[in-house]
């Protein structure tokens, strides 16, 4: 029996892994984006909206306007980031 939301996160992420375990990927890129994938909806599922939370990607600008390298989720409160589009 389920008595936590952590352990609704945890049946979820071992029934969600036993699914991707069965997949015959091999490629190692596919297989970390599988599990990115499924790392990301299991914190998407967890934010309540009201806490003006979103997951992103993307890169971190310092205050000497110097970019960080890619990363591939963050946890940002609000709408004060930049969002730039590729190309």
């Amino acid at each position: 029996m389920i008595t936590s939301f952590a352990q609704f996160l945890e049946q979820f992420q071992a029934k969600e892994v036993a699914i991707l375990a069965k997949e015959e990927v091999k490629h190692g890129p596919t297989i970390g984006d599988m599990y990115e994938g499924l790392a990301r909806e299991l914190i998407e599922r967890t934010i309540p909206e009201k806490l003006n939370l979103k997951l992103v990607d993307g890169f971190v600008v310092g205050v000497d306007g110097d970019y960080s390298q890619q990363t591939d989720a963050m946890l940002v409160m609000g709408t004060d980031g930049v969002e730039r589009q590729s190309g």
